[in-house]
């Protein structure tokens, strides 16, 4: 009796979370897709038993972009890439002469931006700078920083989901100008489409804000990634 009370709770459990019970997970999908400002608002107003959880959701979808890329070799074959260009840089003989070692340096930058990139390192590093610089953009909007979570973590899982396939056309080139292109366009667009439906915005506007959150995002982990070589470097002469 006991082992069937468990079962029964851990089948609801996986109901609630895959979106099974009242078709959550469809209209979830089909709200994000085609009027995204009318879910995020609906979530914020306190409307939640109608859709997934935003966490849900954003850490299902990098679940499954992470298993489709281990699968297809796409993150193997970004690490080879980040690799011959870090080989490139650091065998140069002027680079040579300042005594660093290129092979451990290689290796370790390469380890951290395996571990950045992964599911866990996303959730770590990603995910906080993305919540941050949302409420930093958008605050004037008179949104609260938990309105202004979800709206990033829905929009942001679903663009995600909308460049999967992109991936998938990526695997028989090896092309990653055509993926990165395609990617980016998706993503920059979808945000501003789902960004002035929920926050009231002109097109204008949305663009602005969505351009400058993105080189402001890029900025903040250029840095981070040019510290890490600095700390790998000094550490090589050691």
């Amino acid at each position: 009796m006991e082992e069937e009370k468990q079962t029964n709770g851990l089948k609801d459990v996986t109901k609630e979370l895959l979106g099974w019970e009242d078709n959550k997970l469809f209209r979830t999908l089909n709200h994000l897709t085609t009027r995204p400002g009318q879910i995020n608002t609906e979530y914020c107003r306190g409307e939640k038993q109608k859709y997934l959880s935003p966490i849900v959701y954003f850490f299902g979808v990098t679940a499954l972009e992470t298993f489709i890329a281990t699968q297809i070799g796409f993150f193997d074959f970004m690490v080879k890439q980040n690799k011959e260009s870090l080989l490139k840089s650091f065998s140069d003989p002027n680079v040579l002469k300042t005594g660093v070692n290129p092979t451990y340096i290689v290796d370790k930058v390469n380890s951290n931006f395996s571990f950045l990139f992964s599911e866990l390192g996303q959730k770590i590093f990603f995910v906080p700078l993305l919540l941050l610089l949302t409420w930093l953009f958008y605050r004037k909007v008179n949104k609260s920083f938990k309105e202004n979570s979800w709206f990033a973590l829905y929009t942001l899982g679903h663009a995600t989901l909308l460049s999967i396939p992109f991936m998938l056309f990526w695997y028989p080139s090896n092309n990653l100008i055509i993926y990165s292109a395609l990617s980016f366009t998706t993503y920059f667009a979808y945000w501003v489409w789902a960004s002035k439906q929920f926050y009231n915005l002109k097109l204008g506007k949305a663009l602005l804000l969505r351009f400058l959150m993105m080189v402001t995002a890029q900025v903040v982990m250029g840095l981070g990634f040019v510290i890490m070589i600095l700390i790998v470097v000094a550490n090589s002469k050691g």
